[in-house]
């Protein structure tokens, strides 16, 4: 669960910065298209619950410190997600270590 909440909590810049790789060399531009896959996926939710906070505007270019408050909540949202599915994966892997200890 830990590392879940860890992962989430960097995900979203992490995937910007991996998108970045794409302007340095062609072996490095297939993980620049990774990363932005996972940017536009990891990017959307804190971008949309900006909106509906009010930080940020909607229908505009997000820049400067709106680009912060987007990558706070980012990591607030997933840290959350990946927390929850890690500990979900740790409790699985108890049950299963359980049952197979009791055979």
């Amino acid at each position: 669960m830990i590392t879940g909440v860890c992962l989430g909590a960097i995900i979203s810049p992490a995937s910007v910065g991996l998108y970045s790789l794409f302007y340095t060399n062609a072996f490095l531009a297939l993980l620049g298209m990774v990363g932005l896959m996972l940017s536009l996926f990891h990017g959307e939710p804190g971008y949309e619950l900006a909106i509906r906070l009010g930080v940020v505007p909607p229908a505009t270019v997000i820049q400067g410190s709106d680009a912060l408050w987007v990558a706070l909540l980012n990591g607030i949202v997933w840290s959350g997600v990946y927390g929850t599915a890690g500990s979900l994966l740790d409790w699985l892997r108890g049950t299963i270590a359980t049952e197979a200890a009791n055979e």
